[in-house]
């Protein structure tokens, strides 16, 4: 053989060689992204029951209303001390209780109908001894 030829074929090696390493990379592309949030998206609405997803939303919204003033005292600033931990302890601790209540009323934890409404109240009463608190604290 010549060396041109063991060059020739050296190089078709090493390219084989590459080839096979790069198909074994995972690729992050943004069609796999949006194909496996369009798949869990599928999953988690026909297996959640409606009244968990009211749950969620809410724990999302108390989510949304603890970073706008977080954010906003960091912008501005902390003018009064008092409203601002309010404003953002409320919802937070509204968010604790409500992933609190999602837990004990999803199915893994196997409450019947009775314990549910127990659940419920317990909830409301918490809520309510919390918010009388948050009050308080304000001034």
């Amino acid at each position: 053989m010549t060396q041109e030829s063991q060059n020739t074929s050296l190089t078709l090696e090493m390219s084989l060689r590459s080839t096979e390493i790069s198909s074994h990379q995972p690729s992050f592309s943004s069609v796999n992204l949006v194909n496996s949030y369009r798949s869990w998206m599928d999953s988690y609405l026909t297996k959640t029951p409606t009244k968990l997803r009211i749950i969620d939303i809410f724990c999302s919204l108390c989510l949304l209303l603890t970073i706008i003033p977080a954010v906003y005292s960091f912008i501005i600033g902390k003018f009064i001390i008092n409203a601002l931990l309010s404003g953002i302890f409320a919802p937070l601790g509204t968010l604790i209780f409500t992933a609190c209540l999602r837990f004990q009323l999803s199915k893994e934890s196997g409450l019947s109908r009775a314990n549910e409404q127990r659940t419920f109240i317990e909830y409301l009463v918490c809520m309510a001894v919390f918010y009388i608190s948050v009050i308080n604290f304000l001034g």
